[in-house]
């Protein structure tokens, strides 16, 4: 699951590029947590966020929560159950409750991980191949993982965790 990568350099500075080289799932289970740090262009109410998303043969549900970066405040969450989830990848919406408003230029976070069951799940995550500045959002946004339940976070620069955000 691999697609060119490539940059073009304008003579000026600019560029125009489309980094990412290889897709990949990643498992996860117990306290391990991947999530992707983002900040919003402009105000939106957040409804809902969207990611690719597939489960193992056991019986496993999904959590997600939306987090301000700075404080780790908690501001929204959602879940999907095992029964709503594919052995294979799948763009799975979770509705969150609350909604919640996104300021533009503050740093968010979402968060996935294991809300109970045993077993695996895979989010889908993109690398650049060393080209993470060049990626959605540079390196500022970027996939981050946790080992201890989201306690503390790794940047992974040159990783993405493709998704959507949506809202009324």
């Amino acid at each position: 699951n691999t697609e060119p990568a490539f940059r073009i350099a304008y003579a000026g500075g600019k560029s125009f590029c489309q980094p990412y080289a290889a897709n990949a799932s990643s498992a996860f289970a117990s306290t391990t947590r991947y999530g992707q740090r983002f900040y919003p262009d402009r105000s939106l109410k957040l409804t809902n966020i969207s990611v690719v998303l597939r489960r193992d043969s056991t019986t496993v549900n999904a959590a997600l929560a939306v987090r301000e970066w700075s404080t780790k405040l908690l501001l929204s969450t959602s879940a999907i159950a095992s029964s709503a989830m594919s052995t294979t990848n799948r763009t799975l919406s979770f509705k969150l409750y609350p909604p919640v408003r996104l300021n533009p230029g503050t740093p968010y976070y979402f968060e996935v991980s294991r809300s109970s069951g045993t077993g695996n799940l895979y989010v889908n995550r993109q690398d650049t191949v060393g080209a993470g500045s060049y990626s959605w959002g540079g390196t500022n946004s970027c996939c981050i993982y946790s080992s201890n339940g989201g306690t503390t976070w790794v940047d992974q620069v040159h990783m993405d965790i493709g998704f959507t955000a949506s809202g009324p």
